[in-house]
């Protein structure tokens, strides 16, 4: 693949690379030689160089009331790219949000073996902020350890929890002052994790390790409303 096919894959159009390399081979020039090396003719020039210029690819400079034209190093422009990057990861969630609003099909997922299970647990974390979850602690800590929680602690405390109502969902309680959490009744068994956000529902077996994710957000309102009751109860 050509260098100016490369550059028009990272967000550049076909002229505007031209150019690009131009002002690489000539560090620093007028208007007239970038024509002439880059091929773009000079009556158009213009209408490429300034969407180089705010896409931060090339510096403009003055010298003896000259404007001329400076390639930003390439070692530059990956900074740049992680900057936009960056950029674009922290409106995904709104993004997603909008996304997942206006779409209102059932969509099913599974996922099998530990390392499944944990990838799945962090995605939770990281994409929902409301959290309502049935969940035991003493089967979660049999197979997940305390580091991996800790390493999620700040999304997880800010979740309302229903925890099995034993000895060790005591103590896990006083370990988690910050966090929102309240015993089941004594005879509620449950040895599963069933988390509920805005519009899925993940129900997670540890015996054997298996997780189904159903999104469909009236089956996750009717689950919310199940666990408000027990909530206020």
């Amino acid at each position: 693949m050509s260098i100016e096919k490369i550059l028009e894959g990272i967000w550049l159009s076909e002229n505007e690379s031209k150019i690009y390399l131009a002002l690489l081979k000539l560090w620093k020039s007028g208007i007239t030689n970038i024509a002439k090396i880059s091929g773009v003719k000079r009556t158009t020039i213009y209408n490429y160089l300034n969407p180089l210029l705010e896409k931060n690819f090339i510096k403009r400079s003055i010298s003896w009331k000259r404007i001329l034209f400076i390639a930003e190093n390439p070692k530059n422009l990956l900074k740049i790219f992680e900057k936009r990057k960056n950029n674009f990861l922290s409106k995904l969630p709104l993004l997603e949000g909008i996304y997942n609003e206006n779409n209102t099909n059932t969509n099913i997922e599974f996922y099998e073996w530990k390392n499944n299970l944990k990838e799945l647990y962090k995605k939770i974390w990281s994409n929902w902020k409301d959290i309502f979850t049935f969940f035991s602690p003493e089967i979660f800590y049999k197979y997940f350890t305390e580091e991996f929680d800790s390493s999620l602690e700040q999304k997880y405390w800010k979740t309302k929890t229903l925890i099995k109502n034993n000895n060790f969902s005591k103590k896990h309680i006083e370990n988690n002052p910050k966090s929102e959490i309240k015993l089941l009744p004594k005879n509620f068994e449950i040895d599963v994790d069933i988390i509920i956000t805005w519009d899925s529902i993940i129900m997670i077996s540890f015996e054997p390790m298996y997780a189904v994710k159903l999104k469909n957000k009236p089956l996750s309102q009717f689950h919310k409303n199940i666990f408000n009751f027990f909530w206020k109860n």
